[in-house]
Formats: structure tokens, sequence, C-alpha cells
């Protein structure tokens, strides 16, 4: 290891698990930063890798700034449960000695002025939480042909690759779609944290430490890194985005079926530890809007809950128990408001308006679930009637199918009476 008598103003953590061959890529990037090597420390986090991955780290030392710690798996467990980049992450983080921590995946390989871009959008002096700075990341958008990718990356520098693959979308970056609409300046949107993906983003150490670093709960792929931008932003943290501080992702064929599964997995856990119902428009929106149109979901949301604050569904759901003569044993209701019936067998309450939704479950049995119904979170045939009330007649243009299509997913029968009349 180089011997650095200045302290290091970034950290890079890198997470890797028998992936050697591409960890020598991602080091030997970073080799070629701008930023002097002096002035970064790079710390691989292994998640108990037997290939050569301790000798490609070791080789690397002798010109890099180099800490390694190596997290033996439990191989039961990993098949039981799905691998936990979330904890080999924040192990890493713990090693870190600078004021801003920098994510890379294994494979991702870096531009020249990477890191002296990450580092630029930092003001690590200043009180109170600070930034968040996303890397525009080439490569993520899947079009471009596997093989073509990796050869160019093989035998190119970055730059060469970029200037390949730069000019048409194949080679672009996921989110390019959202950033463009916005200008490529997504401070100020509130929604911002969405686009937080940690193959190629920094935050500072302090705000990372405050929000508790990465849930180690998920499990698998997927939401770990939007999840905590989620915390970030609401800790304060402002987003931004770098586009000097691009990075190339290596292709890699993904496991789509098993990434779908533990993605919906992690949703869930996400929309359980939050429950707000920002995060169910987020994933209606995010993929396909941009973020100007998520502010507009934000605020049309915002308006309805002022306006429907006084809003009544008592009588809509003693009209349906009419209707039925016979109570279900299980009822989930869909803007249950500040009342329902006080006889009703144990049911699911879920409404937007956190305050209505407490005094609806106050001395019940009901479990209180607030959000707006998009995703409840709920297990297939959780209910044997959903009842979906007036109180989202104002997002009913805008959402009546995703929420019918949820109800009926979550219950046997579904009824939504006031709604289905008001819409004819």
């Amino acid at each position: 290891m180089p011997q650095m008598a200045e302290r290091a103003k970034l950290t890079v953590v890198i997470p890797t698990y028998n992936r050697s061959d591409l960890l020598g890529y991602t080091l030997k990037s970073l080799l070629r930063q701008s930023l002097p090597v002096e002035r970064f420390e790079v710390v691989v986090a292994d998640d108990g890798s037997s290939d050569g991955t301790r000798d490609v780290v070791s080789e690397f030392a002798k010109s890099l700034r180099m800490r390694y710690v190596f997290l033996p798996r439990d191989e039961d467990e990993i098949a039981a449960k799905g691998y936990c980049v979330s904890r080999v992450r924040n192990r890493g983080a713990a090693l870190a000695t600078a004021p801003v921590l920098v994510f890379m995946d294994t494979g991702v390989v870096a531009g020249h002025d990477f890191l002296a871009a990450h580092l630029a959008g930092h003001r690590v002096e200043s009180s109170g939480p600070g930034e968040a700075v996303l890397g525009y990341t080439y490569g993520t958008h899947k079009l471009m042909p596997l093989r073509s990718l990796e050869e160019l990356l093989r035998c190119q520098t970055p730059e060469q690759v970029v200037a390949a693959i730069g000019a048409g979308p194949r080679g672009l970056d996921l989110r390019h779609p959202q950033l463009r609409r916005s200008g490529f300046d997504i401070t100020g949107y509130s929604g911002s944290w969405t686009l937080f993906w940690t193959l190629n983003a920094s935050v500072s150490t302090s705000d990372f430490l405050a929000v508790g670093g990465f849930d180690e709960a998920f499990r698998g792929w997927g939401f770990e890194d939007t999840e905590l931008g989620y915390r970030l932003a609401r800790h304060g943290v402002r987003m931004s985005l770098s586009r000097e501080a691009w990075a190339i992702e290596w292709p890699l064929r993904p496991d789509v079926a098993g990434n779908d599964r533990s993605s919906i997995r992690n949703f869930q856990h996400f929309l359980t530890k939050h429950r707000d119902p920002e995060i169910e428009i987020t994933v209606n929106v995010r993929s396909r809007y941009p973020l100007e149109q998520f502010e507009l979901r934000r605020a049309e949301l915002e308006e309805w809950a002022a306006r429907a604050a006084p809003i009544d569904v008592l009588p809509e759901l003693e009209a349906v128990e009419r209707d039925l003569r016979t109570l279900p044993a299980r009822i989930a209701v869909v803007g249950c408001g500040g009342v329902v019936p006080r006889h009703w067998p144990a049911s699911t309450l879920i409404d937007f308006d956190a305050e209505l939704l407490a005094r609806a479950a106050a001395g019940t049995g009901h479990t209180a679930l607030r959000g707006l119904g998009l995703h409840t979170g709920l297990p297939d045939g959780a209910a044997d009637l959903v009842v979906v009330t007036s109180r989202l007649a104002g997002l009913w243009d805008r959402w009546g199918n995703e929420l019918m299509a949820e109800a009926h997913r979550v219950g046997a029968q579904v009824r939504a009476p006031a709604l289905v009349a008001a819409s004819r």
C-alpha cells in the first residue's frame, strides 16, 4: 500500500463477489483518475469470494490506497434468502476515513474525471445535510448487444468506448429520458431520490451514517439503493446529477426471473417500512414519465387530500353491507376516511390521510395502512371483499385502472359503487 500522508477526500466502496476479472477493470479505471491517488482511498468489500479477488486487491494496493474486508458467506443462508449487497456495502463504508463516500459496483468502469467530478459536487465544509451526487452511467439501457460493449471495454479506454456508443440510444443511461426532460438538472425535484442508484453515486459519510446506511433487510436485487435515497432525501440531502462523473456499466446478462422475484419482495418491504403514498406514485411514474410528472402527480394528491378531508364514506359502507346482506370475514376498505362501521369484522383500512386513518382504526381490531391503494403490499387474495370508496374520486381519472387492478388482485370481490356511478 502506498504511504500517503494526506487524508483522503473520498472513499470509494466497491462490493464484489467472484468477479476478480471485472474488479480489475474497475480498479484500473480508478488508477488512471485525474484526481491524484493520495486524495482518495478504495475499499473492496468481498462477500466471500473463492476466486482470485484477494490477489487482485493486493496487486492494485501497490499503486492505490486500498482497504479490503472479507465477509464469509453462509451458502445455506444465501440460497434461502438471496445475497445481501446492503450488508457488504455497509461493511465497506464502515472502514471509510474520508468525508465523502463514492459507491461503485464491480465492473463499473470510470471515466478520467470521475472522482474529481464527484468530489466537486460536495461542499463538505457546510453544516447540516449535504449533497448526494448521481453519476451518469452508460450501458445501463441494455439495448446494445452485450458482446459488442464487452469487446469495446476490453480493448479501449472508457473515453473511446463512450465516443463509440454515446451518440446513439443503445448505450445510454436507463434514466436518460427522465434526465433529458429535466434538462439534466434534478435539483429542486422532490422525486429525484427515485433516480438514486449506487452503482455510481456519492454522499457525505456523515449523512450516510445519520440515516443508518443501507437497510440490510433487502435481499437479492432491487430497491435497496432507492430506499436509501428516499431516507437521504427525507433527511434533507439534496440530489444532483453530474454528467462529468460518468462511468460505464460492464454488460452482464441479468437473472431476469430471479431479479423480478426479489424486486417484488424488496418493494413490499420498502412500502411496509415507510407507508407513504408518494412511494406508490413513484413506482407508477418513474419508469414512464419525467420528473415533472412526478411533481404534478404529487401536487394532485396534496390538493385532493385537502378537498377530500370532509368526505364521510360511512353511508357508502353501510350501503355495501345492505347489498351484501352477509358480511365476509376479511374486508379491506380503500379510502376509509375517519369512520367505519364499528360492528364490522377486523378489517384492513387504507387511506392517504394519516390522521383520519388513525381515527378510524382507534379502539378497533382493524389494521391501518396509510396509502392510496395503488400498491397495498397485501398478498394475493388477502381479502374476501375490497371496497373502494369515493374518497378516491378526485384521483379516479388518473389512477382508476391501477386502483381496480390492485383491488382485484387483493380481493375475491370488489365493490366501488360510488366511483363506478360517478364515472358513467
